[in-house]
C-alpha cells in the first residue's frame, strides 16, 4: 500500500509491535498417521480468519505425506488450497523458493520437507483450515504453522487511526499503487575543466 503525499510505502506488519487487537496463531506438533487413515484437521479458523498467514512448514519420513491448506473467502471469491506434500511438489517440479509451497528438502532416506512462506504474506478473510494427510504408508508429520490473527477489528484499526490519523487510514485503504514516475528532464552533469599539473614550485 502506498499513502500520503509522498507515496511512502507502509508495512502494516512491520507496526505491529505499537498495534492493538492482533495475536499470534501458532499450530505445530507431531502426527503419526497410519496409511489407511483418513485425513485429520489439525485447525479451523473460528467465526472466519481475518489477519495473514505467514508460514507453513511441514517434515515427514514418507514423501506423499504432509499438509493440505484451504482458505474460504467469507465474501464471493475463489476458494484456495495449497498442498505440502512433499512428492506432488516434487513431481510438478517446485524446487525453489517462491510465493507457492516449494519442496526444500527430498531425501530418499526418507527425509522430506515443504515450505510456504508467501512474501507478501496471504491476506486472510474468511475460513482457513489445515489438515494433515497420510501417505501411502505410515508416516510421522511434523509441522509448524504461523498465523496472524487479527481478534478485534475495532481495537486494530483503532490503533491504526492513533499512529497515522483518520484521513491518513482512508488514504491507505484508498489510494491505488502508483508506478513511480521517470524525471520529466534528463540528468546533465556540469562540464569538467581539465587540470593542468604545474609542479610543486610556484
Amino acid at each position: 500500500m502506498t499513502g500520503g503525499r509522498n507515496d511512502t510505502m507502509v508495512d502494516i506488519l512491520g507496526l505491529l509491535p505499537i498495534l492493538n487487537g492482533w495475536n499470534w496463531v501458532r499450530v505445530n506438533g507431531s502426527e503419526k498417521l497410519n496409511a489407511d487413515d483418513a485425513p485429520k484437521e489439525l485447525y479451523e479458523s473460528e467465526n472466519g480468519e481475518f489477519g495473514w498467514l505467514i508460514s507453513a512448514r511441514v517434515s515427514t519420513d514418507v514423501a506423499d505425506a504432509g499438509l493440505r491448506i484451504s482458505y474460504d473467502p467469507e465474501e464471493s471469491g475463489q476458494s484456495l488450497q495449497f498442498s505440502l506434500i512433499p512428492q506432488e511438489l516434487y513431481d510438478a517440479g517446485y524446487f525453489d523458493k517462491s510465493n507457492m509451497p516449494y519442496v526444500a528438502n527430498y531425501d530418499p532416506a526418507g527425509k522430506y520437507t515443504a515450505e510456504f512462506t508467501p512474501q507478501p504474506p496471504l491476506s486472510l478473510k474468511g475460513t482457513l483450515t489445515i489438515t494433515a494427510v497420510p501417505g501411502s504408508t505410515d508416516a510421522t508429520v511434523n509441522y509448524d504453522v504461523l498465523i496472524l490473527e487479527v481478534t478485534d477489528i475495532g481495537v486494530f484499526v483503532d490503533s491504526l487511526r492513533v499512529i497515522f490519523g483518520i484521513e491518513t487510514i482512508i488514504q491507505l485503504l484508498n489510494q491505488p499503487i502508483r508506478q513511480p514516475e521517470r524525471p520529466r528532464q534528463p540528468v546533465t552533469l556540469p562540464p569538467v575543466a581539465p587540470s593542468q599539473y604545474t609542479g610543486f614550485l610556484p
